[in-house]
């Protein structure tokens, strides 16, 4: 596997490799497996990053759970900007315990706008599984208690994570060269 990649004349250099995304993922699942099996949650995917995290997470849990997806854009390149909703929620989340399945926490900014939408749809309570966490630029209120690695507050595409739709099927994680 490369060390470095290249994708719209930016300089991506290999930040995690497969198996240690991998470990993080199984050791995720046992945690939620041990908090959420018998809540039969729903688990809300968040698209498009999200959809190859959350296929290995939701594969290894072995406990009733529903599934349902939303899309809600913050990107566009590399540069944060406003969020737009693009899927909203197709399920009924009254009185459910919801869990937002979300590839990256960077500030907290989708993560509050998704959070309170669950709230206002009349959720009974709404936890966050993060693959990717970034502490030193997160600004939400919320506590993830589940995330998989902490990393630094560089941009990252692979394993769903893109720039401008490219390298979203990267099974490492990689990091932009400064």
């Amino acid at each position: 596997m490369a060390k470095y990649i290249e994708i719209d004349k930016k300089r991506f250099v290999k930040l995690l490799a497969p198996d240690t995304i991998a470990a993080a993922v199984r050791s995720m699942a046992n945690n939620i497996t041990r908090d959420f099996s018998h809540k039969s949650p729903v688990m809300l995917v968040v698209l498009n990053g999200s959809f190859i995290f959350a296929a290995d997470l939701l594969r290894q849990l072995d406990f009733p759970l529903d599934i349902s997806f939303i899309k809600i854009k913050s990107y566009a390149g590399t540069t944060q900007q406003n969020l737009v909703w693009e899927l909203e929620p197709d399920m009924n989340l009254q009185n459910r315990t919801v869990i937002i399945i979300e590839d990256i926490v960077d500030t907290g900014n989708t993560l509050m706008a998704i959070h309170e939408k669950v709230i206002q749809m009349g959720a009974l309570s709404c936890d966050v599984a993060t693959l990717f966490f970034k502490p030193d630029t997160y600004r939400g209120r919320l506590q993830i208690l589940y995330f998989g690695l902490q990393i630094a507050p560089a941009f990252v595409i692979g394993y769903g994570l893109d720039v401008n739709g490219k390298g979203r099927n990267l099974p490492a994680l990689y990091q932009l060269e400064k």
